[in-house]
């Protein structure tokens, strides 16, 4: 879980530049950024064509 919190705070810290040299918007990576730490599966807007059901 520490991992997880360092790089969303990572992630939060990163200019428009660096986030599009990753493919994120600035409003994807606020998304990510503010989810809570224990919410580790892939957001359903990034999850592309997998089934996240059981």
């Amino acid at each position: 879980m520490a991992e997880v919190i360092r790089t969303r705070r990572m992630l939060a810290a990163m200019d428009a530049r660096m986030l599009a040299d990753i493919g994120l918007s600035p409003g994807d990576a606020r998304i990510e950024a503010s989810r809570w730490a224990w919410d580790i599966h892939p957001s359903p807007r990034h999850a592309g064509d997998r089934d996240l059901d059981p």
